[in-house]
């Protein structure tokens, strides 16, 4: 160490900073030996003075790009208030973008990347060590497409902002949702459908990319009918993948494959009900037989003009005039309705009091919900639902069981009213 004390030596390559920097052309062809000194000097360190603090300060505004580079690079930049200055002194739009990178970039120096006027650099921080999910936001909304479009392939990136990416007005922005590795089966299904080709072509190549990317899937594994399952259901990728596809099969100009996307255990309502539809009798007679195939889907099937789809149907149900009648509990449980359709039904004045004491304990509370609501629920179901572990349940049933009291009551009343005036005979009007 310097005899004369590291104050004195900083004050001393402080001035030769000074001199130097009032002497050197505007565009050095590479960072002068003095300014690597310097950030030696400074290396060393363990308490920066207010010097030391300065020497920072005119390399920042004085120095050339590679010295910038060389102090944003530095560990003991971190600690330096008012650093994120030298970023923009960085001319190179790429040097300025790699900033991004640099695995002790601080919060102050990552807003002035945010800020800056370049796409190329804002698009650069979204894979940011230390980016929020705040930040990211605010750059999902950037008026740049090129800048909207980095963030869907952000590590940091949301389900929910890529939902809302997947409706942004830039298609290269839409596409960018597609490509990511967070995109959900939803996202994918939800631009599988949109209105620009190149979107939906970008769909039908993750697809693909994904199926070539897991362990190779024969047909008969994706229709569910081959021996050989999934490696893992729970894998995201597997998940996608199938429900594409079957998307894509039921699309389908060839019947075989429509059908085949009928077949598979893993076919979605949705899907079941498009292809209860199809032109084709041998599809229609699939969607019929899928373990998947809902209650209101059978219903229509049950009114088809094909009379092996109709014998389908009768096999199904004994006999297809019994099962068009039928609304109460057995066709319910028989087919597995959905949520929707079982409080529809629920509603219905056809209702069953044994169909609506079986839905009394459904694990939907919506669905016992509307048991409550019922002018047929029978007051020992509704006692019953008074003490449901959901609240609004027992407020429901608390509000059905008040106003059952309430009528009876009320009937009560005017029961006796009719007793004592049949008891008092008063004059006769004639």
């Amino acid at each position: 160490m310097n005899s004369k004390g590291p104050g004195v030596r900083g004050t001393k390559i402080k001035d030769e900073l000074t001199h130097k920097f009032s002497q050197q052309s505007l565009n050095p062809a590479s960072t002068p030996a003095y300014i690597d000194h310097a950030l030696e000097y400074l290396r060393e360190k363990k308490n920066f003075t207010q010097t030391d603090y300065d020497i920072v300060d005119m390399i920042i505004r004085h120095g050339d790009p590679d010295a910038h580079e060389k102090l944003l690079n530095e560990k003991f930049l971190s600690s330096i208030q008012g650093h994120e200055r030298s970023v923009h002194k960085i001319a190179n739009i790429d040097k300025r973008a790699a900033v991004a990178d640099l695995p002790n970039l601080t919060e102050p120096m990552l807003i002035a990347l945010i800020r800056d006027d370049h796409p190329k650099v804002r698009a650069a921080t979204t894979n940011a060590v230390n980016m929020t999910e705040i930040l990211l936001t605010h750059l999902s909304r950037d008026p740049d497409p090129i800048v909207r479009a980095a963030v869907p392939g952000s590590k940091h990136v949301t389900e929910a902002l890529l939902k809302t990416l997947s409706k942004d007005p830039d298609p290269n922005v839409r596409i960018a949702v597609v490509n990511s590795e967070k995109a959900t089966a939803d996202i994918l299904q939800f631009l599988y459908g949109d209105k620009n080709k190149t979107v939906r072509g970008a769909v039908d190549e993750i697809a693909q990319r994904r199926r070539k990317k897991r362990q190779r899937m024969s047909p008969d594994v994706i229709t569910g009918t081959s021996k050989n399952l999934l490696p893992d259901m729970n894998s995201t990728d597997d998940e996608q993948m199938i429900k594409i596809q079957l998307d894509i099969m039921a699309k389908s100009d060839n019947w075989e494959s429509r059908k085949a996307a009928a077949n598979s255990k893993y076919v979605s309502e949705d899907i079941l009900k498009t292809l209860s539809e199809d032109p084709d009798p041998n599809v229609r007679i699939a969607v019929a037989r899928s373990k998947n195939v809902t209650y209101d889907i059978l219903t229509s099937l049950a009114f088809d003009a094909d009379p092996d789809v109709l014998a389908t149907i009768r096999e199904i149900r004994e006999e297809l005039e019994e099962f068009r009648k039928k609304i109460g509990l057995s066709a319910f449980v028989d087919f597995v309705p959905t949520t929707d359709r079982i409080i529809e039904i629920l509603k219905d004045d056809r209702v069953t009091e044994s169909a609506l004491r079986h839905y009394a304990s459904d694990t939907d509370p919506r669905v016992r919900i509307a048991v409550t609501q019922s002018d047929k629920t029978s007051p020992d179901v509704l006692y019953a639902l008074k003490s449901d572990h959901d609240p609004e349940v027992r407020h429901s049933a608390k509000t059905a069981i008040e106003l059952f009291e309430s009528q009876r009551d009320e009937q009560a009343n005017t029961d006796y009213t009719f007793e004592k005036n049949d008891d008092n005979d008063g004059p006769e009007i004639g």
